[in-house]
């Protein structure tokens, strides 16, 4: 089924929601981090970023087995290095170094990221 305009720039847009998000997580801390920030930074509406995605809790559920239990430094990489090779459509290598520059400003993974 073929797309049409407005499904396409939906995906656009939540595409670049969560790439700032990425990006103010990395800088602010994911708890310090408000959706005002990543739509001012986006440059969108706050309401426009309601709409299109629950950045905290899909960041939680992508960092948390089903037990509630946090993944390892190694899982959470492999994960946000896939994410970027499928969203920005680069190399592994490339991929993998932004992964961790990205992740050594998470507090979480800071000490992981700087021993690598």
């Amino acid at each position: 089924m073929l797309e049409n305009k407005r499904q396409k720039q939906k995906k656009l847009t939540r595409k670049h929601l969560i790439e700032v998000a990425i990006k103010q997580f990395g800088e602010n801390g994911i708890l310090k981090t408000r959706t005002s920030d990543i739509a001012k930074a986006a440059d969108v509406s706050h309401g426009t970023v309601f709409a299109m995605v629950d950045f905290k809790n899909e960041y939680f559920k992508y960092s948390c087995h089903p037990d509630g239990t946090m993944q390892s430094y190694d899982e959470k990489l492999n994960y946000l290095t896939s994410f970027i090779i499928k969203t920005q459509g680069i190399d592994e290598k490339a991929a993998n170094f932004a992964a961790k520059s990205m992740m050594s400003k998470l507090p979480a993974w800071q000490t992981e990221a700087n021993i690598l």
